[in-house]
């Protein structure tokens, strides 16, 4: 399926839910862009333009399209868990000319690399996704990408890291500015992430069977799922991916606890 294919097939308007998306997240992180633009420039300096990156846990592909529309000589592989996400992704780009390549994947499973056997990653990139995880799936996922990565090859964390308990107010600070941007969401009346979902799949139950997204795979996707609601803190994602076997590992840019971490393996 080509780009312009994706745009318009069935007459569904994919693009307007990924715009919805981008809209939503942004809603929840209003410098979600300056965050994306820290982690390509990261890119781009110490690997060149000419790389393949690895989006994890890409949902729609948002930062594969923003990085391979800047980068017309990268290729990104993007893997992630859900399916309608994933679908979402593939119908609004495409493979961008054998640029973009979707893989299902779940982070979880010890075997998920197999799904790269053969392929060279330059950069892993990843944005509001591993807070997911618990601190051993976590652990174990640091030592899976320092396996994976040759030398030189960098990750790239944007998310949500808490301060350590040492620093109480600093968190107490972080959770006053959270509060403040929860105010202005509501206030705003901005689409949630609870009713962006809700309204896509109503969208999707209204096309041709055929043409529905996969939500009732999506839903057995989430019943096995664990999540855990603790969120490691930014120390802990330094100490893990140091002793995973990165050379270096730190913190390039930050707001309060949205931070973006780097490993250099």
């Amino acid at each position: 399926m080509t780009t312009t294919e994706s745009s318009t097939r069935a007459g569904a308007d994919w693009a307007h839910w990924l715009d919805r998306w981008d809209r939503q997240q942004t809603a929840y992180l209003p410098l979600r862009e300056a965050r994306f633009e820290v982690m390509f420039q990261a890119v781009e300096r110490l690997r060149g333009r000419e790389v393949t990156i690895l989006d994890l846990a890409c949902g729609p592909a948002s930062l594969s399209q923003r990085f391979l529309t800047r980068n017309p000589a990268a290729r990104s592989i993007g893997v992630d868990m859900d399916p309608v996400l994933l679908e979402l992704g593939r119908r609004n780009l495409g493979d961008q000319d054998g640029r973009l390549t979707l893989r299902r994947a779940d982070l979880t499973d010890p075997g998920w690399t197999d799904l790269l056997a053969g392929e060279r990653i330059d950069a892993v990139l990843t944005t509001t996704a591993l807070h997911w995880l618990a601190a051993d799936q976590l652990v174990r996922l640091y030592r899976q990408l320092a396996d994976l990565l040759p030398e030189g090859a960098v990750f790239l964390d944007g998310d949500h890291m808490a301060y350590d308990v040492a620093e109480p107010t600093l968190q107490h600070l972080a959770l006053m500015m959270k509060a403040e941007r929860e105010q202005v969401f509501e206030r705003d009346g901005d689409e949630d992430y609870a009713q962006w979902w809700t309204a896509l799949e109503a969208y999707s139950e209204r096309l041709d069977e055929r043409e529905r997204l996969p939500f009732a795979e999506r839903r057995d996707v989430l019943r096995e799922r664990r999540v855990d609601t603790r969120r490691a803190g930014i120390a802990m994602h330094i100490t893990a991916l140091r002793d995973a076997g990165f050379a270096e590992a730190g913190q390039i840019w930050g707001y309060f606890e949205n931070r973006v971490i780097m490993g250099v393996r």
